[in-house]
């Protein structure tokens, strides 16, 4: 067929609608809000579209995928596989970025892995493929008369049991080997999970590392070289791990890093992330600001102790600050601001050099140590860490990883260069100049027979996120930062980039919140995408986006009970003719929303001070009180970051006696009692909501 036939549509307050929809053209449904549009458009031909499709599949894969109701209707022909973008938020994990979600970081780590050229850390030196006899020598030069186990990873980080390969290394006349740093017999006598991680390590030999050992050293570690395709593991007797590879290795430092793998520059991939931040690229920590009440004495409540005087779910309290009291020299009935800075450093964070009663001695069996007590701050964050005091949140704040420096990754991922820079200053990169990049990119002729193809798709993908306005965003920003029109268009271009045809897509308005300089850009895409032959049906109000619009209908005439039949149908020159269309007298001019000839005056102002945060750089901006304000500006100028970020934040900030986050300060916040903010996350789904 080549129309949608829609007879005796019901759903919600929908009236028996009637209706053909021609395929490959792009249509948008109008009409006020709760006249019935979504009923039809998302909850009539799209479900039905996603239900047949489901009912397609075998019984197998239907019980993974959930039983949907058919909707009210009485007939549909002449659908299509529906696929809905809408203006859900791209969610809430910190972990998800624009490289991420739009598959162009995955593109660059595959990027990096063929044509990255890897540096030493330390001194930038390019490291070059190291010899046997090469790793001998930087042994004896360094850790001579140290005992080294030699092991050979035949196994690193992959998901399986490796049934056949442990019995393969038994009857080669191995005897043991390390699974995932435990040492084992040869047979193995246990089962590895089938789908976590492991890595296997087989011992080649157990030897001192002596000039008089050097033969003995040579041969194991040449052996271990054969059998890993060029990789060896030295494990000294503190636990030390040395990891080489005849392929690279620094002539200077005798660094080396993994063999180039995507994976080493994923983020969310242990072989990659940082280790200090566990690639979230920053590090929560609790803030004495926020802990501690300075004006009130420890009795009084400067530290948030419980009914009982404890921490909250922990056995320290006020019998401990009482012994350290003693020993320290302090009162608990002092206000904290007057107890000397280097006593309260202790309480906070513990003794780190064994003094007054916070050291306690234990006897283990081969000698004594001394354990610190830690403080209560190391307290409070190993408690939330552990997942029972997330009543703690309030007093964390984020700190950026000294360790990557906010880029989530390794020093070893971070020094693979190309064209001079690593992979987090292209993700730190904006679209535009990332796409600006990589269109005057000349391989050389060695590297276009590895990376030509994965050039152009990455060009590709670059160049259809320009297409919808999205040239200033940076692929390394969260996700969970970005607006509902964002996440929507970042859909809407990937599905651009996928190439289908034939496919029924439902957008629902995505020109909100997009300035009219940016809207032109997001039309030509959505013609892009019918042009390929498929059909769009866009829920909208924006006038522009109606009068291209192929075809119009409007369902109404009123809300609710008051809506739910066809009123219009035809080009917007046709609806705007139409005498009972509330859209046909806007479009014609007969009706239109009259400008207020007189404003009020505001009699007081919020004034913020040296706003500076992502893109705002010192800004100052007076906001009236008592008035509707607008914020306005184009995609990516920073109006959510002012309103959300630096405004809301700020008197939050206020409000519980801290100081406003992201700028220096913020005046006539006193004149605010409450706060209320009204996003674009979906309210309660659940069917007691």
């Amino acid at each position: 067929m080549d129309s949608i036939r829609i007879v005796g549509a019901k759903e919600h307050n929908l009236k028996n609608i009637n209706l053909e929809i021609p395929h490959g053209n792009f249509i948008v449904f109008s009409g006020i809000s709760g006249s019935g549009k979504s009923s039809l458009v998302y909850d009539t031909i799209y479900q039905e579209g996603r239900r047949r499709f489901i009912e397609s599949l075998s019984a197998y894969a239907r019980q993974f995928l959930g039983k949907r109701e058919r909707p009210k209707v009485e007939t549909m022909e002449g659908l299509s596989p529906s696929i809905a973008i809408d203006q859900k938020t791209a969610g809430r994990s910190n972990r998800s970025t624009v490289g991420t979600i739009t598959e162009i970081y995955d593109h660059l780590r595959l990027l990096f892995a063929r044509l990255g050229e890897p540096h030493c850390p330390y001194c930038g030196i390019p490291i070059q493929s190291q010899s046997p006899e090469q790793i001998v020598d930087f042994l004896l030069a360094n850790y001579e008369d140290h005992q080294a186990v030699l092991l050979a990873p035949i196994v690193k980080g992959r998901k399986g049991e490796y049934r056949k390969e442990l019995k393969q290394l038994a009857r080669d006349g191995f005897g043991r080997v390390r699974i995932d740093g435990e040492f084992y017999e040869l047979p193995f006598q246990g089962t590895l999970a089938r789908y976590e991680t492991h890595t296997i390590e087989v011992v080649m030999d157990r030897v001192p590392i002596h000039p008089n050992r050097r033969s003995r050293l040579y041969e194991g570690i040449f052996h271990a070289c054969q059998l890993t395709n060029g990789l060896v593991t030295i494990l000294l007797e503190d636990q030390k791990e040395l990891y080489f590879s005849t392929h690279f290795a620094c002539p200077e430092h005798g660094t080396t890093i993994d063999e180039l793998e995507p994976r080493i520059f994923s983020f969310n991939n242990p072989q990659g992330a940082c280790p200090t931040c566990k690639g979230a690229g920053f590090i929560e920590t609790i803030s004495p600001e926020k802990l501690i009440k300075e004006e009130l004495s420890i009795k009084e409540g400067a530290i948030p102790l419980s009914e009982r005087g404890r921490l909250a779910f922990t056995k320290y309290g006020i019998r401990e600050l009482r012994k350290l009291a003693r020993s320290w020299g302090f009162s608990l009935d002092q206000p904290w601001k007057t107890i000397p800075v280097e006593i309260q450093e202790k309480i906070l964070y513990g003794d780190p050099y064994g003094t007054g009663s916070s050291w306690v001695w234990y006897k283990a069996p081969s000698s004594i140590f001394r354990r610190q007590k830690p403080g209560i701050i190391p307290i409070l964050e190993t408690l939330y860490r552990s997942g029972g005091g997330w009543h703690l949140k309030k007093y964390f704040e984020q700190h950026v990883c000294q360790d990557c420096k906010g880029t989530r990754l390794k020093k070893g991922a971070l020094s693979v260069l190309f064209r001079g820079k690593n992979i987090a200053q292209y993700a730190e990169m904006t679209i535009l100049e990332l796409y600006d990049f990589f269109q005057n990119l000349k391989l050389e002729t060695y590297e276009a027979k590895i990376g030509s193809t994965l050039l152009y798709h990455l060009r590709e993908k670059l160049e259809f996120l320009v297409d919808v306005g999205l040239d200033y965003l940076t692929l390394d920003r969260r996700a969970s930062t970005l607006s509902g029109g964002e996440a929507q268009r970042i859909r809407l271009a990937s599905q651009i980039g996928s190439g289908l045809q034939g496919v029924l897509y439902v957008l629902d308005e995505p020109t909100i919140g997009l300035h009219p300089r940016d809207n032109q850009m997001l039309l030509n895409t959505i013609k892009k995408l019918r042009d390929k032959g498929n059909t769009l049906l866009v829920v909208e109000h924006d006038t522009e986006t109606m009068a291209q619009a192929d075809l119009l209908v409007e369902i109404g005439p009123g809300a609710g009970k008051d809506g739910g039949f066809l009123v219009a149908k035809g080009t917007p020159k046709e609806v705007a003719k139409v005498k009972n269309s509330p859209t046909g007298l806007y479009l014609s001019g007969k009706e239109r929303i009259e400008i207020p000839k007189t404003r009020r005056k505001p009699k007081s102002y919020l004034k913020i001070k040296k706003a500076n945060i992502y893109n705002l750089q010192d800004l100052d901006v007076n906001i009236p009180l008592g008035l509707f304000t607008v914020i306005t500006g184009v995609s990516g100028s920073g109006k959510s970051t002012l309103v959300e970020k630096v405004l809301r934040e700020g008197l939050e900030a206020l409000k519980n006696g801290e100081k406003p986050p992201y700028c220096k300060s913020i005046q006539g916040e006193k004149k605010i009692e409450k706060i209320i903010d009204i996003d674009q996350s979906p309210i309660g789904r659940t069917p007691r909501s």
